[in-house]
């Protein structure tokens, strides 16, 4: 433990991998093998999208991914901070676990396991036994680096199909009001919902600016929200339209038998782990030092290359680095730091 840092190893952690591993092998094999394709897919992936975000920021045409380093407070915003962690720790946690469930089966142990948090940021470790893995078969090597990522990407799916399955579009959440606005003289703020205005049903942003085009300073409107039916007056905005005062929101989505704020809660928690296993999947299958796809690279290339293999493992580290440094970079020059 450090004044920045906290880890904490787990016996019991190491003994419910190996219990894990052994319950339903064939699965778990099953998996494994699929890895090794799901890696390399995943790898391609990664270079691609930083590559394409490169050609389409520097001609700007197209719609660059939008691509940014998390640092809370200042490329998101503090009340995302709760979602972040608790959908972190779930995506790093699974992620580790596979690791150490494809060294079990690859009959590689395990010398340690536990939770991390550094700062904010919650981690996870599973440390296989250096010289067993060294000396596993590549094939065996390249199933247990690869594993997390597709674990990942797993997990990503059946998020997504959860939530399709529980949400269905009910209307906007508001996350941020203008300070003295009329939605913040109505009682509403961050996590509130708006249904419907006047009558007509609002399920989604589009639907909210296409209202919006039609209504004039000063008019009545009528919101329904999770608080009930609230009246408000649209004021003068800065280009001389009409504004109820909501600077910063997002589409709603409604799971019934669990009420609004709940809804909200359970959506936004499922929206951060989707998005966080997507790109832990792609990102960390990158050939670049430390990230698993550097390894995977490292080992894949080791079967048909003998001679400058360290060599070519570092100038694609350094490659895949100016790639990295310049997607943040152009994404900073368009989008600027706040970006969520």
């Amino acid at each position: 433990m450090g004044p920045a840092y906290f880890l904490y190893k787990s016996k019991k952690l190491m003994k419910s991998i190996d219990a894990i591993s052994k319950r339903r092998s064939t699965l778990w094999r099953m998996l494994c093998n699929i890895s090794i394709v799901l890696g390399a897919g995943l790898m391609v992936s990664a270079v691609y999208i930083l590559v394409n975000n490169i050609l389409t920021s520097s001609s700007q045409q197209g719609i660059a991914t939008r691509l940014f380093l998390v640092i809370p407070g200042i490329t998101i915003r503090l009340y995302w901070l709760p979602y972040f962690l608790i959908a972190g720790m779930i995506i790093v946690v699974t992620h580790e676990v596979a690791h150490g469930i494809a060294a079990r089966l690859e009959e590689v142990p395990i010398v340690s396991a536990g939770i991390a948090l550094a700062l904010v940021f919650p981690g996870a470790f599973v440390e296989p036994d250096e010289k067993k893995f060294e000396e596993a078969p590549a094939a065996s090597k390249l199933r247990i680096v690869a594993v997390g990522s597709a674990t990942n990407l797993v997990t990503g799916l059946l998020v997504f199909l959860l939530w399709s399955t529980l949400f269905t579009s009910a209307g906007i959440v508001i996350l941020e009001t203008t300070k003295g606005g009329p939605l913040e003289r109505a009682g509403l703020g961050r996590w509130d919902t708006i249904s419907a205005i006047n009558g007509s049903k609002i399920l989604n942003d589009s639907a909210l600016e296409d209202y919006m085009g039609n209504v004039n300073v000063g008019d009545t409107l009528i919101l329904e929200t999770n608080k009930g039916n609230i009246p408000i007056t649209t004021v003068n905005g800065s280009e001389g339209q009409a504004i109820v005062g909501l600077t910063y929101f997002w589409n709603y989505f409604s799971c019934k038998p669990l009420g609004p704020i709940l809804s909200v809660q359970l959506y936004t928690t499922l929206s951060w782990m989707l998005l966080l296993a997507v790109s832990m999947s792609v990102f960390n299958m990158l050939p670049l030092y430390p990230f698993d796809g550097d390894k995977f690279f490292y080992y894949a290339l080791g079967k048909v290359v003998k001679k400058g293999l360290r060599e070519i493992r570092i100038l694609t580290s350094v490659i895949c680095l100016g790639l990295m440094a310049t997607t943040l970079l152009l994404s900073f020059i368009r989008y600027g730091l706040l970006s969520i």
